[in-house]
Protein backbone atom coordinates (compact mmCIF):
# COMPACT_ATOMS: atom_id res chain seq x y z
CA UNK A 1 0.00 0.00 0.00
CA UNK A 2 1.59 2.66 0.74
CA UNK A 3 5.19 2.39 0.93
CA UNK A 4 1.55 1.17 0.66
CA UNK A 5 2.63 0.34 0.02
CA UNK A 6 5.21 0.79 2.59
CA UNK A 7 9.08 0.23 1.14
CA UNK A 8 8.90 0.40 -2.37
CA UNK A 9 11.59 -1.22 -5.25
CA UNK A 10 13.76 2.16 -4.91
CA UNK A 11 14.35 0.99 -1.42
CA UNK A 12 16.80 -2.01 -2.52
CA UNK A 13 19.56 -2.35 -0.97
CA UNK A 14 23.15 -2.04 -3.23
CA UNK A 15 25.87 -1.06 -1.51
CA UNK A 16 27.11 0.76 1.62
CA UNK A 17 28.44 4.29 1.55
CA UNK A 18 31.44 3.48 4.34
CA UNK A 19 34.37 1.92 4.63
CA UNK A 20 33.22 -0.54 7.00
CA UNK A 21 30.29 -1.13 4.57
CA UNK A 22 29.90 -4.24 2.34
CA UNK A 23 28.90 -4.26 -1.29
CA UNK A 24 25.78 -5.86 -1.24
CA UNK A 25 22.70 -6.23 -3.04
CA UNK A 26 19.64 -6.55 -1.84
CA UNK A 27 16.76 -6.59 -4.11
CA UNK A 28 14.05 -9.11 -4.64
CA UNK A 29 11.67 -8.96 -7.74
CA UNK A 30 9.61 -11.38 -6.13
CA UNK A 31 8.38 -8.87 -3.65
CA UNK A 32 7.50 -6.45 -6.18
CA UNK A 33 5.35 -8.64 -8.01
CA UNK A 34 3.70 -9.11 -4.01
CA UNK A 35 3.04 -5.63 -4.06
CA UNK A 36 1.29 -5.76 -7.20
CA UNK A 37 -0.98 -8.45 -5.58
CA UNK A 38 -1.34 -6.64 -2.69
CA UNK A 39 -2.71 -3.34 -4.74
CA UNK A 40 -5.31 -5.89 -6.94
CA UNK A 41 -6.57 -7.48 -3.67
CA UNK A 42 -7.57 -4.29 -2.10
CA UNK A 43 -8.70 -3.32 -5.67
CA UNK A 44 -11.04 -6.36 -5.23
CA UNK A 45 -12.37 -5.90 -2.33
CA UNK A 46 -13.04 -2.24 -3.34
CA UNK A 47 -15.08 -3.30 -6.40
CA UNK A 48 -16.76 -6.71 -5.92
CA UNK A 49 -19.97 -6.89 -4.47
CA UNK A 50 -19.30 -8.02 -0.53
CA UNK A 51 -23.34 -9.56 0.29
CA UNK A 52 -23.81 -12.83 -0.12
CA UNK A 53 -27.76 -11.97 -1.24
CA UNK A 54 -26.34 -10.42 -4.52
CA UNK A 55 -24.43 -13.46 -5.48
CA UNK A 56 -27.53 -15.39 -4.88
CA UNK A 57 -29.62 -13.22 -6.72
CA UNK A 58 -27.46 -13.32 -9.78
CA UNK A 59 -26.84 -16.82 -9.93
CA UNK A 60 -23.58 -16.93 -8.49
CA UNK A 61 -21.56 -19.42 -6.16
CA UNK A 62 -21.70 -16.67 -2.98
CA UNK A 63 -18.50 -17.98 -1.63
CA UNK A 64 -17.35 -14.74 -4.14
CA UNK A 65 -18.42 -12.68 -1.45
CA UNK A 66 -15.71 -14.45 0.96
CA UNK A 67 -13.11 -13.52 -1.64
CA UNK A 68 -14.52 -9.76 -1.91
CA UNK A 69 -14.36 -9.36 1.24
CA UNK A 70 -10.81 -11.19 2.01
CA UNK A 71 -9.36 -8.29 -0.34
CA UNK A 72 -9.11 -6.23 2.85
CA UNK A 73 -6.34 -7.98 4.03
CA UNK A 74 -4.23 -6.60 0.96
CA UNK A 75 -3.55 -4.10 3.63
CA UNK A 76 -2.24 -6.64 5.99
CA UNK A 77 0.09 -7.66 3.21
CA UNK A 78 1.23 -4.48 2.52
CA UNK A 79 2.20 -3.86 6.52
CA UNK A 80 3.81 -7.15 6.62
CA UNK A 81 6.25 -6.78 3.44
CA UNK A 82 6.64 -2.84 4.58
CA UNK A 83 7.83 -4.44 8.19
CA UNK A 84 9.98 -7.24 6.87
CA UNK A 85 11.72 -4.99 4.66
CA UNK A 86 12.43 -2.14 6.93
CA UNK A 87 13.87 -4.55 9.10
CA UNK A 88 15.99 -6.16 7.06
CA UNK A 89 17.17 -2.74 5.84
CA UNK A 90 17.73 -1.44 9.35
CA UNK A 91 19.48 -4.97 10.31
CA UNK A 92 21.69 -4.97 7.09
CA UNK A 93 23.05 -1.49 7.60
CA UNK A 94 23.59 -2.29 11.54
CA UNK A 95 25.70 -5.14 10.89
CA UNK A 96 27.31 -3.68 8.08
CA UNK A 97 27.88 -0.10 9.30
CA UNK A 98 27.79 -0.75 12.79
CA UNK A 99 25.42 1.54 13.52
CA UNK A 100 22.08 2.82 12.68
CA UNK A 101 21.71 6.49 11.06
CA UNK A 102 18.35 7.04 12.46
CA UNK A 103 17.80 10.75 11.15
CA UNK A 104 18.84 9.75 7.63
CA UNK A 105 16.15 6.78 7.67
CA UNK A 106 13.47 9.42 8.66
CA UNK A 107 14.45 11.88 5.97
CA UNK A 108 14.63 9.13 3.49
CA UNK A 109 10.79 7.89 4.34
CA UNK A 110 10.03 11.39 4.55
CA UNK A 111 11.18 11.76 1.09
CA UNK A 112 9.48 8.50 0.22
CA UNK A 113 5.99 9.09 1.60
CA UNK A 114 4.81 12.49 2.12
CA UNK A 115 5.09 14.45 -1.53
CA UNK A 116 2.41 12.26 -3.09
CA UNK A 117 0.43 11.64 0.53
CA UNK A 118 0.06 15.33 1.19
CA UNK A 119 -0.42 16.25 -2.32
CA UNK A 120 -3.79 13.89 -3.00
CA UNK A 121 -4.85 15.05 0.90
CA UNK A 122 -4.80 19.13 -0.23
CA UNK A 123 -6.58 17.70 -3.60
CA UNK A 124 -9.15 15.38 -2.00
CA UNK A 125 -10.17 18.33 0.34
CA UNK A 126 -10.40 20.99 -2.54
CA UNK A 127 -12.09 18.30 -3.92
CA UNK A 128 -14.88 18.97 -1.18
CA UNK A 129 -15.71 22.50 -2.63
CA UNK A 130 -16.63 21.34 -5.93
CA UNK A 131 -17.96 17.77 -5.16
CA UNK A 132 -20.88 17.63 -2.71
CA UNK A 133 -20.85 13.67 -2.48
CA UNK A 134 -17.04 14.36 -1.12
CA UNK A 135 -17.31 15.06 2.26
CA UNK A 136 -13.53 15.45 4.15
CA UNK A 137 -13.87 18.07 7.09
CA UNK A 138 -11.44 20.20 8.29
CA UNK A 139 -10.77 18.33 11.14
CA UNK A 140 -10.15 15.17 9.65
CA UNK A 141 -7.95 16.68 7.44
CA UNK A 142 -6.07 17.84 10.10
CA UNK A 143 -5.90 14.32 11.65
CA UNK A 144 -4.49 12.98 8.24
CA UNK A 145 -1.74 16.04 8.21
CA UNK A 146 -0.59 14.77 11.83
CA UNK A 147 -0.18 11.49 10.39
CA UNK A 148 -3.47 10.27 12.47
CA UNK A 149 -5.56 9.61 9.81
CA UNK A 150 -6.45 6.07 10.57
CA UNK A 151 -7.56 7.13 14.09
CA UNK A 152 -10.01 9.85 12.50
CA UNK A 153 -11.11 6.73 9.90
CA UNK A 154 -11.80 4.37 13.71
CA UNK A 155 -13.96 7.32 15.39
CA UNK A 156 -15.65 9.45 11.89
CA UNK A 157 -16.99 8.44 8.46
CA UNK A 158 -14.90 9.38 5.72
CA UNK A 159 -16.85 9.85 2.18
CA UNK A 160 -13.53 10.72 0.79
CA UNK A 161 -11.21 9.53 -2.41
CA UNK A 162 -8.76 9.77 0.75
CA UNK A 163 -10.31 7.44 2.64
CA UNK A 164 -7.56 4.57 2.09
CA UNK A 165 -4.99 6.80 3.17
CA UNK A 166 -5.51 5.71 6.78
CA UNK A 167 -3.64 2.71 6.21
CA UNK A 168 -0.18 5.20 5.29
CA UNK A 169 -1.28 6.35 8.79
CA UNK A 170 -0.58 3.18 10.58
CA UNK A 171 2.57 3.13 8.33
CA UNK A 172 4.05 6.00 9.13
CA UNK A 173 3.56 5.69 12.83
CA UNK A 174 5.25 2.20 12.99
CA UNK A 175 8.63 4.16 10.57
CA UNK A 176 8.73 6.12 13.60
CA UNK A 177 9.22 4.17 16.53
CA UNK A 178 11.05 1.17 14.50
CA UNK A 179 14.08 2.29 13.84
CA UNK A 180 14.64 3.27 17.16
CA UNK A 181 14.09 0.08 19.10
CA UNK A 182 16.47 -1.44 15.99
CA UNK A 183 19.41 0.92 17.34
CA UNK A 184 19.35 -0.03 20.57
CA UNK A 185 18.28 -3.51 21.06
CA UNK A 186 19.98 -6.64 20.05
CA UNK A 187 18.34 -9.44 17.95
CA UNK A 188 16.94 -11.24 21.16
CA UNK A 189 15.97 -8.24 22.44
CA UNK A 190 13.63 -7.41 19.09
CA UNK A 191 11.97 -10.96 19.27
CA UNK A 192 10.74 -9.92 22.32
CA UNK A 193 9.45 -6.91 21.23
CA UNK A 194 7.87 -8.43 18.40
CA UNK A 195 5.77 -10.77 20.78
CA UNK A 196 4.99 -8.07 22.47
CA UNK A 197 3.73 -6.79 19.68
CA UNK A 198 2.10 -9.98 18.54
CA UNK A 199 0.14 -9.72 22.11
CA UNK A 200 -0.71 -5.83 22.09
CA UNK A 201 -2.70 -7.04 18.98
CA UNK A 202 -4.58 -9.61 20.33
CA UNK A 203 -5.53 -7.77 23.69
CA UNK A 204 -6.14 -4.35 21.58
CA UNK A 205 -8.45 -6.37 19.30
CA UNK A 206 -10.41 -8.68 22.14
CA UNK A 207 -10.77 -5.39 24.20
CA UNK A 208 -12.42 -3.60 21.35
CA UNK A 209 -15.00 -7.10 20.94
CA UNK A 210 -15.38 -6.99 25.07
CA UNK A 211 -16.16 -3.31 25.32
CA UNK A 212 -18.63 -4.00 22.11
CA UNK A 213 -17.44 -0.56 20.20
CA UNK A 214 -17.07 -0.25 16.83
CA UNK A 215 -15.06 -2.90 14.61
CA UNK A 216 -13.72 0.04 12.98
CA UNK A 217 -11.55 1.26 16.14
CA UNK A 218 -10.16 -2.63 15.53
CA UNK A 219 -9.74 -2.54 12.32
CA UNK A 220 -8.45 1.36 11.53
CA UNK A 221 -6.20 1.86 14.65
CA UNK A 222 -2.61 1.23 14.82
CA UNK A 223 -2.79 -1.29 17.65
CA UNK A 224 -4.95 -3.90 15.75
CA UNK A 225 -1.94 -4.41 12.77
CA UNK A 226 0.42 -4.73 15.27
CA UNK A 227 0.60 -8.97 14.43
CA UNK A 228 1.08 -7.79 10.61
CA UNK A 229 4.30 -5.53 11.57
CA UNK A 230 5.94 -8.66 14.10
CA UNK A 231 5.02 -11.36 11.74
CA UNK A 232 7.46 -9.66 8.76
CA UNK A 233 9.40 -8.64 11.33
CA UNK A 234 9.77 -12.06 12.42
CA UNK A 235 11.14 -13.44 9.10
CA UNK A 236 13.77 -10.17 8.81
CA UNK A 237 14.86 -11.84 12.03
CA UNK A 238 15.10 -15.17 10.85
CA UNK A 239 16.50 -15.35 7.64
CA UNK A 240 15.64 -17.00 4.43
CA UNK A 241 17.35 -19.12 2.65
CA UNK A 242 16.38 -18.82 -1.65
CA UNK A 243 16.47 -22.76 -2.04
CA UNK A 244 13.15 -23.39 -0.52
CA UNK A 245 11.07 -26.35 -2.24
CA UNK A 246 8.41 -25.61 -4.29
CA UNK A 247 5.93 -27.79 -2.60
CA UNK A 248 6.49 -26.15 0.25
CA UNK A 249 5.51 -22.65 -1.51
CA UNK A 250 2.66 -23.80 -2.92
CA UNK A 251 1.66 -25.05 0.61
CA UNK A 252 2.43 -21.22 2.33
CA UNK A 253 0.59 -19.28 -0.36
CA UNK A 254 -2.56 -22.15 -0.26
CA UNK A 255 -2.39 -22.02 3.31
CA UNK A 256 -2.52 -17.88 3.57
CA UNK A 257 -5.06 -17.56 0.57
CA UNK A 258 -6.71 -20.21 2.93
CA UNK A 259 -6.65 -18.06 6.32
CA UNK A 260 -8.27 -14.60 4.22
CA UNK A 261 -10.94 -16.90 2.72
CA UNK A 262 -12.12 -18.23 5.66
CA UNK A 263 -11.22 -14.49 7.36
CA UNK A 264 -13.74 -13.08 4.71
CA UNK A 265 -16.22 -15.25 5.67
CA UNK A 266 -16.78 -14.16 8.95
CA UNK A 267 -17.75 -10.63 7.86
CA UNK A 268 -16.89 -8.67 10.76
CA UNK A 269 -13.44 -7.77 11.57
CA UNK A 270 -12.82 -9.05 14.97
CA UNK A 271 -10.11 -10.57 16.99
CA UNK A 272 -10.29 -13.93 14.88
CA UNK A 273 -10.57 -12.36 11.85
CA UNK A 274 -7.77 -10.07 11.62
CA UNK A 275 -5.48 -12.98 13.75
CA UNK A 276 -6.30 -15.09 10.38
CA UNK A 277 -5.85 -11.84 8.02
CA UNK A 278 -2.48 -11.38 9.80
CA UNK A 279 -1.63 -15.30 9.72
CA UNK A 280 -2.19 -15.13 6.12
CA UNK A 281 -0.22 -12.56 5.00
CA UNK A 282 2.70 -13.86 7.04
CA UNK A 283 2.21 -17.24 5.00
CA UNK A 284 1.71 -15.43 1.43
CA UNK A 285 4.81 -13.46 2.11
CA UNK A 286 6.69 -16.33 2.99
CA UNK A 287 5.87 -18.40 0.21
CA UNK A 288 7.24 -15.59 -2.48
CA UNK A 289 10.52 -14.18 -0.72
CA UNK A 290 13.24 -16.09 -2.87
CA UNK A 291 10.78 -17.34 -5.41
CA UNK A 292 11.92 -16.88 -9.15
CA UNK A 293 9.12 -14.34 -10.28
CA UNK A 294 10.49 -11.70 -12.21
CA UNK A 295 8.05 -10.52 -14.69
CA UNK A 296 8.48 -6.94 -15.83
CA UNK A 297 4.75 -6.00 -15.64
CA UNK A 298 4.60 -7.25 -12.50
CA UNK A 299 7.45 -5.67 -10.99
CA UNK A 300 6.75 -2.02 -12.57
CA UNK A 301 3.41 -2.44 -11.00
CA UNK A 302 4.76 -3.26 -7.71
CA UNK A 303 7.01 -0.87 -7.82
CA UNK A 304 4.16 1.85 -8.34
CA UNK A 305 2.18 0.16 -5.98
CA UNK A 306 1.68 3.25 -3.57
CA UNK A 307 0.74 5.69 -6.20
CA UNK A 308 -2.23 2.64 -7.46
CA UNK A 309 -3.41 2.47 -3.94
CA UNK A 310 -3.30 6.27 -3.83
CA UNK A 311 -5.21 7.15 -6.91
CA UNK A 312 -7.69 3.83 -7.18
CA UNK A 313 -10.52 5.54 -4.92
CA UNK A 314 -10.75 8.52 -7.33
CA UNK A 315 -11.09 6.76 -10.60
CA UNK A 316 -13.76 3.81 -9.24
CA UNK A 317 -15.93 7.17 -7.80
CA UNK A 318 -15.19 9.20 -11.08
CA UNK A 319 -16.42 5.72 -13.36
CA UNK A 320 -19.02 5.22 -11.03
CA UNK A 321 -21.52 8.44 -11.95
CA UNK A 322 -20.42 7.85 -15.30
CA UNK A 323 -21.35 3.90 -15.78
CA UNK A 324 -23.75 3.67 -12.65
CA UNK A 325 -24.81 0.04 -13.46
CA UNK A 326 -23.62 -2.36 -10.46
CA UNK A 327 -23.52 -5.86 -12.76
CA UNK A 328 -23.51 -7.11 -16.00
CA UNK A 329 -21.13 -5.31 -18.70
CA UNK A 330 -21.51 -1.79 -17.13
CA UNK A 331 -19.92 -3.02 -14.03
CA UNK A 332 -16.96 -4.86 -16.15
CA UNK A 333 -16.17 -1.61 -18.13
CA UNK A 334 -15.92 0.25 -14.91
CA UNK A 335 -13.65 -1.62 -13.41
CA UNK A 336 -11.65 -2.09 -16.43
CA UNK A 337 -11.51 1.55 -17.21
CA UNK A 338 -11.09 2.05 -13.14
CA UNK A 339 -7.87 0.42 -13.17
CA UNK A 340 -6.61 1.39 -16.71
CA UNK A 341 -6.76 4.80 -15.65
CA UNK A 342 -5.12 4.11 -12.08
CA UNK A 343 -2.32 2.36 -13.54
CA UNK A 344 -1.95 5.60 -16.31
CA UNK A 345 -1.64 8.23 -13.67
CA UNK A 346 0.21 5.91 -10.72
CA UNK A 347 2.94 5.66 -13.84
CA UNK A 348 2.85 9.30 -14.67
CA UNK A 349 2.69 10.14 -10.81
CA UNK A 350 5.59 7.93 -10.61
CA UNK A 351 8.01 10.09 -13.16
CA UNK A 352 6.41 13.04 -12.37
CA UNK A 353 5.61 13.88 -8.75
CA UNK A 354 7.69 10.92 -7.12
CA UNK A 355 11.37 10.31 -8.76
CA UNK A 356 12.60 13.67 -8.49
CA UNK A 357 12.12 13.11 -4.36
CA UNK A 358 13.16 9.49 -4.77
CA UNK A 359 16.43 10.66 -6.15
CA UNK A 360 16.77 13.31 -3.46
CA UNK A 361 16.64 10.51 -1.06
CA UNK A 362 19.24 8.33 -2.29
CA UNK A 363 22.15 11.38 -1.16
CA UNK A 364 20.23 10.25 2.85
CA UNK A 365 21.14 6.51 2.03
CA UNK A 366 23.57 4.64 3.87
CA UNK A 367 22.75 1.44 2.29
CA UNK A 368 22.69 2.47 -1.50
CA UNK A 369 19.68 2.10 -3.16
CA UNK A 370 18.83 1.50 -6.98
CA UNK A 371 18.42 4.42 -9.26
CA UNK A 372 15.23 5.79 -9.55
Amino acid sequence: MSDITIVHAEDRIVSGVTPKAKKSYFYRPELDCLRCFAFMAVFVHHTMPRSMEFYSNHHLPTALSNVANAGAFGVDLFFCLSAYLISELLLREKEEVGHLNVKAFYIRRILRIWPLYFAFLLFGFALTFVDPTQHFSAAQLAMFLLLAGNWASAITVINSVVAPLWSISVEEQFYLFWPLVVRKATRRQIFIVCLAMISIAFLWRAFVQMRMYSHDLAWNATFGHLDSMAYGTLLALMGIGKRTPVGARIGYFCGGLSAWYVAGGLHHRDDIVMALAALGSVLILRSVIGAKLNNVVLVRLGIVSYGLYVYHELFLVTFARILPSSHGMGFVLWWLLSLTATVITALASYRVLESPFLKLKERFAIVKSHPV
